[in-house]
């Protein structure tokens, strides 16, 4: 009977607190308040207003491979900020937010973004280059992992995408309560130098990269199902007559005779193809809107619309570089909004120096 009875104490939305009554226990339940609801949530229904929309963007590619209309990318549609005005900092980290000055050894946090899909831009010199967006929602340092050794390093973990604190279990609201900012759809973590460091709340907006400048960027592909090992690993695969029959595209010999009598792991076999981790490498970027905290990338980057995307600064070009050739140096340890400076709202990369 009293299960019962806590069952649909719960089903209405009550809170119980147990109280010691006799031999048994009985569950009295406490009330939630609707004021208590509705503060829980009004940091998040606040940020919606704020998201950028798909129809704020420039128009996608057709199939075809023409642009819907003739509204080229240097020409952004205006619309509100999207990134917050100045910085925060977190409950419980006892950095500071200053400037600094980057070295070659230094290793700068990344930022984890939204792809919004591709389209087309023209630089300089006439020539259209395919471009994907990237756009960065409520990204912010959630917590600061110390080395467990003298040989480690540091980590930030850094979130993106403000999500409503009902939808957030226990053990995760905590985490985020102790850093005082809102709760985040998605986590990743990024490897930084000791003077890389960022405090615990501080927003990461498109104003950390520069224009011209090369990234790597990480993400889950698209899922292909089952293919063969012809398309999956790019087998030449049989012969295609003088008897051949039945294994035109097959994979061949997996392995030895009787020594060592087995297929070893890790063996390139027909299988599930796609929904992978891949990494591409030396992305340039091409233009930065601050307005829409978008990014363009020369090129495409892995997984499919609306997917998480972790963008870095390109590990395989040491130093200078990474960086355009004008000699201009990253936002270090990150991009520090001056108090009363007017900032351009797009920057575009100079990136070809001679008439193709």
């Amino acid at each position: 009977m009293l299960g019962t009875a806590a069952t649909l104490a719960r089903t209405a939305g009550w809170r119980h607190r147990s109280v010691a009554a006799g031999p048994r226990t009985l569950a009295r339940a406490t009330p939630v308040t609707t004021s208590t609801l509705r503060a829980l949530t009004t940091s998040f229904q606040a940020r919606n207003l704020r998201y950028v929309d798909y129809s704020e963007l420039p128009e996608p590619i057709s199939p075809h491979g023409h642009v819907k209309h003739a509204n080229p990318l240097t020409r952004a549609n205006p619309i509100d900020p999207a990134t917050r005005s100045g910085q925060l900092v977190g409950l419980d980290s006892p950095l500071l937010l200053e400037r600094g000055e980057w070295t070659p050894e230094s290793m700068r946090c990344g930022l984890v973004g939204t792809k919004m899909g591709m389209t087309a831009m023209w630089n300089e010199w006439g020539a259209r280059v395919p471009v994907t967006i990237i756009q960065f929602q409520d990204v912010q340092v959630t917590h600061i992992i110390k080395p467990c050794n003298d040989l480690a390093s540091y980590r930030l973990q850094v979130g993106c995408k403000d999500v409503d604190p009902l939808r957030v279990n226990r053990p995760m609201q905590g985490h985020f309560a102790s850093a005082g900012i809102n709760p985040k759809a998605k986590l990743f973590e990024f490897t930084v130098t000791r003077d890389a460091l960022l405090p615990v709340g501080t927003v990461l907006s498109a104003s950390h990269f520069i224009p011209g400048q090369f990234v790597d960027i990480t993400g889950i592909s698209r899922g292909k199902g089952f293919a063969g090992a012809m398309k999956r690993w790019g087998f030449k695969g049989g012969p295609a007559s003088h008897g051949t029959s039945l294994f035109h595209r097959g994979l061949g010999s997996t392995g030895q005779n009787s020594k060592p009598g087995r297929v070893f792991k890790g063996k390139k076999m027909a299988g599930n193809m796609g929904n992978d981790q891949v990494t591409v490498q030396n992305l340039q970027v091409l233009k930065i809107d601050r307005h829409l905290n978008c990014i363009w990338i020369n090129g495409c980057v892995p997984g499919p619309a609306k997917g998480y995307l972790r963008i870095k600064d390109a590990i395989r070009k040491y130093g200078a570089r990474k960086f355009p050739k004008n000699g201009a140096s990253p936002p270090f340890p990150t991009f520090i909004p001056e108090p009363d400076v007017e900032y351009p709202r797009e920057l575009v990369a100079n990136v070809m120096y001679k008439d193709p």
